[in-house]
């Protein structure tokens, strides 16, 4: 809502135990005649005339229940007659247009005002002279002329305000009118009346009983009401004078006809703008109330009838205030208000350009009294049911079925929902239809479906399915319970919380790595009880180790709970560490848990065998042993994201890269399922920036590590966006401005490349069509999609894409892999110049050999470096045992195009190809299809793809029986600087996990041609070579290896006197990259020196 003109007309009423307003929609320019439906609700009723320069007076005829409305503007004025059903609606009845009399202009409105006859009178001053319209049929028909009351006026313009009183048993209609005060000239303040039943151009003047204090003068800005005794006030803003004059005047005309003038406030700054009067008649007051000429605040004074010299002494009140914000044009009832009711005070907010509201009680009625409260059940936590008896006030307390509101405030840490179902709430036995709540306030209002007469006791009964959930700590408490007649909180006695009976649920423990006698991280998954919801920053875990078990004393480092980094106490004597829940994680009954435990603070036990450990929380107290776990040799291959889940696809987009000495993935969280940028430290993941609150986006990320900017790609919501990163001190932030909207297409495998030139290009391919966009300014804005191949032999492929240069040109380079659905499927390639028109594309797919005896499949990956181009695809498969199953496509910088196969007999899905540029290594890696999805890998030196099939297969996921199955890596080349972080989604445990390869180079082999399929032969003489990292051993060394093919491994650890010092493996080992750390410990679990 917005807008709501001047305080000579009022806009706000009170009717069928509702507040009502008439204010101006924004969005669709239309004037609406507003409900409130209370606790900040407002609702559109009645549709009325559409201009934003419309100005309503509002007239309600309480006892017909008639409300009477005058849309002035300057080029008409209409007359509302509306009736109200009801159903609790306003209904036309007619409308008619009063011609020749608009606005003179907009900052001038009309005042609507009924005699006591009946008549309808219409009031405005319009060049120098007051005028009025009067009706004597309802409204139907109007006076065809202005009527004069007054001509020669000091100015061409002013206010006017009126209203019907009695004198001596005569009836008569007052009018009261403000001149715009103007420099350097006269203006003043004016009243004069008319009796009922005279000829309309006879009027009594009184103007010159209106006297000032000093040199002030009178300003176009006045309000008017008349009490009960038909004595008549006129609030009003002056202008000009002095200093100590009143910049805010109340005038009041007794019944007897003499005139006092009262100031309200003389200082400048404080004077009030808007001036607005109305009449409470449960305190026998005046209500005062303006804005602000200095802070543009409304504020109200309260100014008992008959004691109006206390005006400029009584203390002002805010009224509607905001930091930031300007406020204007008050508007007030006309009716009477009282304590039961309230006052409705509106105005319009400049800043946000909507209407504000304050219902305020200008009687402090006494608290509700409450009586003993009754929870079922009584248990921390619980779903419980509450049974509140509410004694009202006998003088006050009356509530209106429908219309009144008892409120609740639950203890602190008592979950409220956000929503439920009334029926779940009564009132003395009756279902209520209305109940909202705030559960940041932990608060209910329920609109009473009963008349509740003061002093009668209301016995709200809120049901146990409601969903209200007792607060964690137990103990004696006490709520709180108001109601719209008494507004001040009243406080139950106190009631007693127990503990819970409940448990966690068994953890499910996965140390890290498993070897006996060496350190080793915990993570430690369970759920909270049915009532183990837990407070954030307060209550705690406790968890208790086996006693072969080594842990470390005193405050831990590291230590998460469901990601985020808590504070964390470890008693070694004890084998116990207390862990207090972040005050960043909210949670739930029967919510999942995942406890972290760095290496750093525990070792596991030197012996070989199965063991459990014990976890309670302060709330659910009994301790709970663990699913049993295994300390056993280690025998994993790669190590989990901590706190991801296993959305990680596809391989087509890059969710890995290296950047300021770090590893970043972007992966979504299991606790909040929003995609967040995590952080490797060399140890451990982090998530540290939020990049999307959405779980249904798949990123694509591109980098530019020249300029610190990272950009990322978020399709597969309704709206793609494309998000740009600064990295800066260590860490990345979202730049201002973004996300940016790409487009609105429903996919989520788009790709997104970053052209030499800068452009940003986003590819995607949908019912047989190749679809591109382009940005040339960092994703601000994006061309129209546009086409760059049509009639693809499938419906559905997916591409990726590189940037490159043909003889110095900048090129983008686009490859797709169609759908398997039929035999006719292939891979394809184009290239555009970047300067070139988007439509304008080199289709180079006749140049791509086909794979022989089988067809495409829509798994694809790029890379390119020195202007060669590198793409791992996955085929239909079949065929037989030489099938092509993966192959990688090699376009040189000179255009010619081949293929060689990495596998046959068995594939990969979701294949993903890297760069070693130091080494001149080319990896490509994939999830083994079949029963084993175990991740898989081949690296060749560039110039030998060739060798790719004949080269062993290294094992670069596997962990048991679990599955794996999408992969990713990093779109940009990698060092020996950087080493190579892969990525795939364990399926089984639901998360990411991670390998972090370090690059060694490999002897120069030959290779058959392309597609020349010759079988691996047997290895007859293996020497085996590790690497060890860091040098000295000490405190901690990891040693890699490499095995080509399954064989029984024994590593031993021996002094320089050849003195056994440690066996850490002795085993069969399957064929991969191996890595095996040792602890600096012998067989005895003694640390040895280095």
């Amino acid at each position: 809502m917005a807008n709501s003109s001047k305080s000579n007309q009022s806009k706000v009423f009170y009717h069928d135990s509702k507040w009502w307003a008439i204010a101006l929609d924004a969005t669709n320019k239309r004037w609406y005649i507003w409900r409130y439906d209370g606790n900040g609700v407002w609702a559109r009723n009645k549709a009325l005339d559409k201009s934003t320069q419309n100005r309503y007076d509002a007239l309600l005829h309480e006892a017909t229940g008639k409300l009477s409305l005058v849309r002035s503007h300057t080029n008409a004025t209409r007359f509302w007659s509306l009736t109200y059903n009801p159903a609790g609606t306003w209904n036309t009845s007619f409308t008619v247009d009063i011609p020749l009399f608009g606005n003179i202009d907009n900052n001038h409105p009309l005042t609507l005002a009924q005699a006591s006859n009946g008549d309808f009178w219409v009031f405005r001053i319009a060049s120098g002279k007051l005028e009025a319209k009067k009706s004597s049929d309802g409204g139907l028909s109007w006076s065809l002329t202005p009527i004069t009351i007054k001509s020669a006026l000091n100015q061409p313009r002013g206010v006017v305000d009126a209203a019907a009183f009695s004198q001596g048993g005569n009836n008569y209609v007052g009018v009261s009118y403000g001149e715009e005060g103007v420099t350097g000239s006269t203006s003043r303040f004016g009243f004069l009346y008319h009796l009922d039943g005279d000829p309309d151009s006879v009027w009594t003047d009184e103007s010159s009983l209106i006297t000032y204090q000093g040199s002030e003068q009178a300003n176009n800005q006045l309000s008017m009401t008349v009490d009960a005794n038909n004595n008549i006030y006129l609030l009003t803003r002056t202008f000009g004078g002095g200093t100590g004059v009143p910049r805010n005047t109340l005038y009041k005309r007794t019944n007897t006809g003499t005139w006092q003038r009262r100031p309200v406030i003389h200082s400048p700054a404080a004077g009030w703008t808007s001036p607005a009067i109305a009449i409470d008649t449960s305190t026998t007051s005046l209500i005062l109330s303006g804005i602000r000429q200095d802070s543009s605040f409304a504020e109200y004074k309260i100014v008992a009838i008959g004691s109006e010299a206390t005006a400029s002494s009584a203390a002002s009140t805010k009224l509607l205030f905001a930091a930031g914000n300007a406020f204007q044009n008050l508007t007030v009832p006309r009716q009477y208000v009282n304590g039961v009711v309230g006052m409705m005070v509106c105005a319009a907010n400049s800043t946000t350009n909507d209407m504000w509201f304050n219902l305020f009680q200008t009687v402090v009625a006494p608290p509700v009294v409450i009586d003993s409260v009754t929870i079922e059940s009584n248990q921390v936590n619980a779903q419980a049911r509450y049974t509140i008896p509410i004694i009202t006030d006998t003088l006050t307390g009356s509530l209106a079925a429908g219309a009144g509101t008892i409120s609740l405030r639950f203890p602190n840490n008592t979950s409220v929902p956000s929503s439920l179902t009334p029926s779940l709430v009564t009132v003395n036995g009756t279902p209520a239809s209305t109940v909202t709540t705030n559960a940041t306030l932990r608060e209910m209002y329920i609109t009473t479906p009963i008349a509740l007469i003061g002093g009668d006791t209301a016995v709200v009964v809120v049901d146990s399915l409601a969903g209200v959930i007792n607060k964690t700590s137990f103990g004696v408490d006490s709520l709180q319970a108001w109601t719209s007649a008494q507004l001040t909180p009243g406080f139950s006695p106190g009631y007693t919380l127990v503990r819970t009976t409940t448990t966690v649920t068994a953890a499910k423990v996965t140390p890290l790595p498993t070897d006996p006698d060496s350190i080793s991280s915990y993570t430690i998954g369970f759920h909270l009880g049915s009532r183990g919801r837990m407070l954030a920053g307060l209550d705690t875990f406790r968890v208790r180790f086996p006693a072969a078990t080594g842990m470390a004393h005193g405050v831990l480092s590291q230590v998460r709970v469901n990601t985020e980094l808590a504070t964390a106490t470890a008693d070694s004597a004890k084998r116990t560490i207390s862990i207090v829940m972040p005050g960043a994680v909210t949670t739930a009954n029967n919510d999942s848990i995942t406890l972290f435990i760095p290496e750093t603070a525990l070792r596991n036990p030197d012996t070989l065998g199965s063991y459990t450990l014990f976890v309670s929380t302060s709330v659910e107290t009994t301790q709970v042993a663990s699913l049993p776990y295994a300390i056993e040799p280690y025998s994993l291959i790669g190590a989990p994201v901590v706190g991801t889940t296993d959305n990680f696809n596809h391989q087509n987009q890059s969710k890995l890269f290296h950047h300021g000495g770090f590893w970043w993935m972007a992966a979504q969280s299991k606790i909040d399922k929003d995609w967040h940028l995590w952080k490797f430290d060399g140890f451990n993941w982090t998530p540290t920036l939020v990049i999307s609150n959405s779980a249904k986006p798949r990123p694509d990320i591109a980098l530019n590590a020249a300029t610190n900017k990272a950009y990322i790609l978020l399709p597969g919501t309704g709206t793609v966006q494309l998000l740009r990163l600064s990295f800066s001190g260590g860490a990345w932030s979202i730049d201002s401005g973004y996300p940016k909207a790409v487009n609105s297409v429903q996919t989520d495998e788009m790709v997104l490349v970053r052209g030499l030139s800068g452009r940003l290009w986003v590819f995607w391919a949908n019912d047989s069509t190749l679809y591109g966009q382009r940005s040339n300014n960092d994703g601000a804005v994006w061309s129209s999609p546009f086409v760059v191949k049509s009639n693809l032999n499938d419906g559905a492929a997916l591409t990726d894409a590189v940037p490159f240069k043909i003889g110095g040109t900048n090129v983008i380079g686009l490859g797709y892999a169609e759908n398997s659905s039929n035999n006719n499927v292939i891979y394809g390639f184009l290239r555009h110049k970047e300067n070139d028109p988007d439509t304008l594309w080199i289709d180079e797919t006749s140049s791509l050999p086909q794979p022989v005896g089988t067809s495409a499949d829509n798994h694809i990956c790029m890379a390119t470096h020195n202007n060669e181009i590198f793409m791992v695809i996955k085929t239909k498969g079949g065929g037989g045992a030489t099938t092509t199953q993966n192959a990688l496509y090699h376009r040189t910088s000179g255009g010619a195009w081949a293929i060689y196969d990495i596998n046959q007999d068995h594939g990969w899905t979701r294949p993903v190809v890297a760069l070693d540029i130091t080494n001149n290594v080319l990896y490509v890696y994939g999830t083994r299809e079949g029963g084993s999805q175990i991740g898989e890998m081949k690296r060749v030196n560039f110039g030998d793809y060739g060798s790719l099939l004949a080269t062993p297969i290294d094992t670069s996921f596997y962990s048991d029986t679990d599955l794996f199955f999408d992969s990713s890596g990093p779109a940009h080349p990698v060092t020996s600087a950087t080493n190579l972080m892969i990525a795939s989604s364990n399926t089984t445990r639901n998360e990411v996990w991670y390998n972090l390869l370090l690059l060694t180079s490999l002897p120069k082999t030959g290779g058959p041609a392309p597609q020349d399929h010759l079988a691996q032969g047997a290895i007859e003489d293996y020497k085996f070579s590790a690497e060890v990292y860091p040098n000295p051993f000490n405190p901690e060394t990891t040693i890699r290896f490499r095995l080509d093919q399954p064989a029984s491994v024994k590593l031993q650890i021996f002094n320089v006197n050849g003195q056994l010092v440690r066996t850490l493996i002795n085993r069969d080992l399957n064929p991969g990259e191996h890595l095996q750390r040792w602890n600096g410990r012998n067989q005895a679990g003694l640390p040895v020196s280095s």
